[in-house]
Formats: structure tokens, sequence, C-alpha cells
């Protein structure tokens, strides 16, 4: 599945703090156990591309260490 930065951008914006995780539930994305690693990894990529071209945060970590991302 092709993820668009303009899908990840209106999560950011509609959920307002968000983990990777959360994104990629919004998204529909299945997860296995094969493929978790080098999504996530782009997950986070055009996670981040998002939040710094907007002005958004990523400087916390839940509970569980997982980053937040803001918008």
């Amino acid at each position: 599945m092709e993820i668009s930065l303009d899908q990840v951008k209106e999560i950011l914006i509609n959920r307002k703090r968000v983990t990777a995780e959360q994104v990629a539930d919004d998204l529909g994305l299945v997860i296995t156990q094969e493929n978790r690693k080098a999504t996530f990894r782009n997950l986070r990529s055009l996670i981040r591309k998002v939040v710094d071209s907007n002005g958004g945060k990523r400087d916390e970590v839940d509970n569980e260490g997982r980053q937040i991302y803001q918008l």
C-alpha cells in the first residue's frame, strides 16, 4: 500500500498527539512479523518529514518508549 504525505498529515492534524503505531492503525496497515521493521521504519520517516516541514514536535515519548508526534 502506497502512503502519501497528505494522508499522514491529515492523521496528525486530526489526532493531535500520535505514535507511529496509531498512524499505522488509522491507515489500516496490516503489520506482520515479516514486514514490521521495514514498515515502521518507512512510516516513521514519512511522519518525520510531515512533522518537520510543518513546524510540529517530536520530542516526547510515551510510557512504553514510543515517540510521540504532534502538529
